[in-house]
């Protein structure tokens, strides 16, 4: 019942849970469980083993003994099998799968199969690892760079500059290879230009005609 003293849920379940997360509370029935709104109606009916909330949209619910992430409206957005899940940015779903990670969107696309070490989400782009080494993904799953990099620096949504052993190189929104792996260290000058120095000599790399 709400603080006025009016029934807001009637009697028909075994247990209902705090309301926490989102408004979301967890309720049993019938050796089942599902998840009640913060009006107290159902979102989703009790037919699972065990449920977690993940966000506001969408919850982990197991089956069978095994997890899947599903959206309010039922659909599966992760099928089972995986070991864990983190929510990105409300798009991305990182999830890990015999020990390895990959990426689906929340529409429940395949973007990255799990072949990764490790998977990070930096300034909207997906830093990957293998073995030590970083790699760069878009966010649509597109390789920009394949793990090979000791450290990466997002200069742009366009330019992404890396580095092996002590030098730099870097690619553009395509993957190209547009600068060599050739320079000590490179500096912003403008919006257009960068200064690039190696073995003590200076040059200047532009932007819009990309040499």
């Amino acid at each position: 019942m709400n603080a006025a003293g009016q029934i807001e849920i009637p009697p028909i379940y075994d247990a209902i849970g705090e309301f926490k997360q989102f408004g979301y509370a967890v309720m049993q029935r019938e050796g089942r469980v599902g998840l009640l709104g913060k009006n107290g109606g159902q979102i989703i009916p009790a037919k699972y083993d065990d449920i977690k909330v993940l966000d506001s949209l969408f919850v982990a619910v197991m089956d069978a003994d095994e997890w899947m992430v599903i959206n309010l409206r039922e659909q599966v957005i992760l099928p089972k099998g995986y070991q864990r899940v983190i929510i990105w940015d409300g798009k991305y779903l990182a999830f890990m799968k015999d020990r390895k990670w990959g990426i689906r969107s929340t529409a429940g696309q395949l973007l990255v199969p799990a072949v990764y070490d490790e998977i990070s989400y930096r300034e909207g782009f997906f830093q990957t690892q293998k073995s030590k080494l970083l790699g760069l993904l878009h966010p649509d799953g597109r390789e920009l760079l394949k793990p090979q990099a000791d450290d990466i620096q997002i200069y742009s949504d366009s330019l992404f500059f890396y580095k092996n052993g002590h030098r730099w190189g870097a690619v553009d929104v395509a993957g190209k290879a547009v600068i060599p792996v050739e320079f000590d260290y490179f500096k912003r000058i403008s919006s257009n230009f960068i200064k690039l120095v190696a073995n003590g000599k200076k040059y200047i790399y532009s932007i819009a005609s990309e040499n």
